[in-house]
């Protein structure tokens, strides 16, 4: 009976003990998975980075000047923030804030993950080994 479990595969051409040699599942090296990891989080983290420092311009006073950076973050998520746009208008700017940060961050993401998607569909086409 086979086992789910992933099976580590040695490359002949790889080290002992080197990483760069295992394979799991005959399709992922774990750089590539280290790759993945770099580009696809990269946006939503930029983009959680940019949120977090708009909250320290609303609580700390003397960084007030990074609050000016809401209205870039608005139209970066331009189909994510038109709720918080309509939440800011009526004065509910707390929601309007947690939606775009929340929102926004996870739109990035998806974002992200649909590139690369579409990256590695054209990748596979033009090059199909």
């Amino acid at each position: 009976m086979p086992s789910s479990a992933p099976k580590a595969l040695h490359c002949e051409n790889a080290p002992l003990g080197a990483t760069a040699g295992l394979v799991y599942n005959n399709t992922m090296t774990i750089s590539a998975i280290r790759a993945r990891f770099r580009w696809v989080y990269f946006l939503p983290l930029l983009h959680l980075a940019v949120c977090l420092a708009i909250l320290l311009g609303y609580a700390i006073p003397k960084l007030e000047p990074l609050t000016d950076e809401t209205e870039f973050l608005t139209a970066a998520d331009i189909p994510i923030s038109l709720p918080a746009v309509g939440l800011a208008m009526g004065n509910r700017v707390v929601p309007a804030l947690a939606w775009l940060f929340i929102a926004g961050t996870l739109w990035w993401y998806l974002l992200s993950l649909g590139a690369q998607f579409i990256f590695n569909r054209f990748k596979r086409r033009t090059h199909p080994n």
